[in-house]
């Protein structure tokens, strides 16, 4: 909360400033915009994506927009017209849409991307720690898009995973008013209110404002589970000069729940219990609240017609509190014996802060007209965590009932961890015109990342670590040759860093996990530009990963006995469509083909040392991953309909638990949706996710815990009105 208070303090100090500033003229009125979903001719700033449209003309993942072709990487869009019709809510909902990705987590959801765990995602462009935090998933209703980049991105944010980069654009002020309303009522007593509105808050519209608010019950097809959402989202853009921009904005969010907690076991065989889906293994009196707060400065000057400079200053401060029972422990098939019911306290809560400045343009050399981007950025995150567990009683899972269990009484919190993370890096990159159609992109980063930990245990002693890079460099360097006006071909290299806690028999921190990133691929521009496609083969290499030392064996309650020898390969390709094929017809498709290999690995198996080259790597990563969302408006006298639906298929993916090994087979997953324009503002929408109500595992985890069932067959029906 302290970085909160900080940029609240300093929102007035600021206002007091720019109340000494002259006025300044209007703005060309003829850049302005109504709402998503409105027909858009024109817009203040480069970024806004096509109306109705399935992919989008920029992206801003780079820090500046730049057309998909421009970088030589892979890159997926989730615009705000197919998060409408998909009726998607969260990031997950968006993420499951994108190719390469994959969703795991049976109480908390993990984002893997080519096999890679994604830890970071991007607001704007700044970076911020969500995944393994105190945060939840990110609620759609402030997103303009989602942009997903494949691949390392060292560059964008420095230290993180090979797999890719996430990045969320916020809503924005229009000029021009407008407004969205929506309700909708779904499976299992779920309904959500959700209101938009944006307009100039002065008759010169230099003063823009933008509103957002939420209100959500949500149900589950498991039994006592549910939850209820608030959420408050309002952004201003004031133009302090004709070349001066500055916007001002904050976010709150509050979620109540119920929760499942931590998923079935299974019996000591590996075998499932086939309980029903609806199953709940934990108390009527569990609980777990969420509660966020986000703002954010933006500082934007214009630097003559082309050259720019700009700094964000963001916080993100989240809690998490829980009581919960949950069930823990194999099943003996024979003695129906082994599973707990277990309960924990948990307390967590991150408080961080992001600055990113960077100043860019054009320039002419030896005759051709290039372009420059060099930046800096910082981030600080402070993390705490406390628990305390204890243990109920035998648990029988067919025949558990979740009201009969007494919540007990929680004692002093007998583990305290403290994380103080911070990152600083200094970047740039330059796109260099070789010729009229090849463009080299050469950039670097140097950054600095520091962990400092604390640990207090039950017994009163502290453990201290402090984890440290200084000065890495991350290069990359990318060819982008334009076969024509609609191809493009393109060859990129980049790197990424991890920093890893576990230290060698000295004593000494292991080196950072290294992670590089090739990828050749073909890009194009369709039909004027309004459908997309690409094709890209690609290899990841993350080396320097921990395996135990064969000379220098782990002893009980000693962590200093490996070494950075470890190497992992994620290899395959890519190819996808996004856009409008034919009038009225939008899609979005991709198919992913991902080969996950050990290149060299040690583990101890029953106090010997054993190899798993060879052996995959990332075994819930599916090697064949299809993901295809269509919509399309009926032409002439029906064109009030529009129809629509989503198909994700995937081969078998795996767990292994020692000597233990079970599968969730290849399945296809099929959605439909529907929508009747009653009239120009009002539009009655109903959305069928997995219509044949296929039954599969969404997460698997091991024996004891962490393995939840996908949804079930569920419904929505939404009427959204546009003023």
């Amino acid at each position: 909360m302290k970085y909160l208070h900080r940029s609240l303090v300093l929102s007035p100090i600021v206002g007091a400033i720019l109340a000494q500033l002259s006025p300044v003229h209007a703005q060309d009125s003829a850049s302005s915009q109504a709402l998503p979903g409105v027909t858009v001719k024109a817009t203040r700033g480069a970024g806004v994506e096509r109306s109705e449209s399935y992919t989008a003309p920029v992206v801003n993942i780079g820090r500046t927009a730049q057309a998909p072709r421009e970088i030589p990487q892979s890159i997926s869009v989730v615009t705000r017209q197919q998060i409408e019709d998909t009726n998607a809510i969260t990031l997950e909902d968006a993420l499951k849409m994108v190719p390469g990705v994959t969703l795991n987590g049976y109480n908390d959801m993990t984002v893997y991307v080519r096999g890679f765990e994604i830890d970071a995602i991007q607001y704007d462009g700044v970076p911020a720690t969500v995944y393994g935090t105190a945060m939840p998933s990110p609620d759609l209703a402030l997103v303009e898009r989602v942009e997903v980049l494949r691949g390392a991105a060292g560059l964008l944010q420095g230290a993180g995973s090979p797999g890719g980069a996430i990045n969320l654009v916020r809503k924005r002020p229009r000029e021009a008013f407008g407004a969205t309303v929506s309700a909708s009522v779904g499976s299992w007593d779920t309904w959500r209110l959700e209101g938009d509105i944006t307009g100039k808050l002065s008759d010169d519209g230099r003063v823009r404002g933008r509103v957002v608010a939420v209100t959500e019950e949500r149900g589950s097809y498991i039994d006592y589970v549910g939850s209820n959402k608030q959420l408050a989202y309002g952004v201003l853009e004031w133009d302090l000069t004709r070349s001066t921009t500055l916007s001002l904005g904050a976010s709150w969010q509050r979620i109540d729940e119920l929760p499942s907690s931590d998923g079935l076991p299974r019996y000591t065989t590996g075998e499932h219990l086939y309980l029903p889906r609806s199953t709940f293994l934990g108390a009527n009196w569990n609980w777990r609240t969420f509660e966020t707060q986000q703002t954010f400065i933006d500082l934007e000057q214009r630097l003559g017609e082309s050259w720019k400079a700009k700094v964000s200053f963001s916080t993100l401060d989240s809690a998490r509190a829980s009581k919960v029972a949950y069930s823990n422990g194999a099943l003996n098939p024979a003695t129906q014996t082994g599973v707990l019911s277990r309960w924990g306290d948990n307390r967590n809560d991150s408080q961080q802060w992001g600055l990113e400045a960077s100043i860019g343009g054009p320039f002419s050399l030896l005759g051709r007209q290039h372009e420059l981007q060099a930046g800096l950025s910082f981030r600080e995150e402070e993390r705490n965590q406390r628990n305390v567990t204890g243990i109920i009683g035998a648990l029988n899972p067919s025949s558990w009932d979740p009201a009969a269990v007494t919540q007990p009484v929680s004692p002093a919190y007998s583990l305290l961890n403290h994380y103080d993370y911070k990152q600083r890096g200094y970047w740039g990159v330059g796109r260099f015109s070789l010729a009229d159609p090849v463009k080299l992109i050469l950039g670097g980063r140097v950054s600095t990342w520091k962990d400092d930990g604390q640990t207090l245990g039950q017994m009163a002693s502290t453990n201290r670590a402090s984890f440290k890079v200084t000065d890495r460099f991350t290069p990359f360097a990318g060819l982008v040759w334009d076969l024509n006006k609609q191809w493009s071909a393109y060859a990129s290299y980049a790197d990424v860093f991890k920093v890893q806690s576990n230290r060698n028999r000295n004593g000494d921190l292991l080196p950072p996990l290294m992670g590089t990133n090739l990828e050749l691929g073909i890009k194009g521009d369709l039909a004027d530009g309004a459908l997309t496609t690409s094709f890209a083969l690609f290899r990841i290499e993350q080396e320097n990963r921990a395996q135990q030392d064969a000379d220098f064996p782990c002893a009980v309650f000693s962590p200093n006995c490996y070494v950075a020898e470890g190497k992992v390969r994620s290899q395959g390709f890519e190819a996808q469509v996004a856009g409008q094929v034919t009038t009225g017809w939008q899609v979005s498709a991709g198919y992913t083909y991902n080969v996950l290999e050990y290149l060299k690995d040690e583990r101890s198996n029953a106090g010997a040392i054993t190899g798993a080259q060879g052996q995959t790597f990332s075994t819930y990563t599916p090697r064949n991953i299809v993901r295809l969302n269509t919509s399309y408006r009926l032409p002439g006298a029906l064109s009030a309909w529009t129809l629509g639906g989503g198909l994700s298929t995937q081969s078998s993916w795996t767990v292994v638990q020692g000597a233990l090994r079970w599968e969730q087979e290849a399945y296809t997953l099929l959605n439909l949706n529907a929508s009747y324009r009653i009239d120009p503002r009002f539009t009655l929408a109903l959305s069928v996710n997995n219509l044949s109500d296929k039954t599969y595992w969404r997460s698997m985890s091991g024996t004891t815990y962490g393995n939840v069932y996908g949804d079930p067959r569920n419904a929505t029906l939404v009427l959204r009105g546009q003023f």
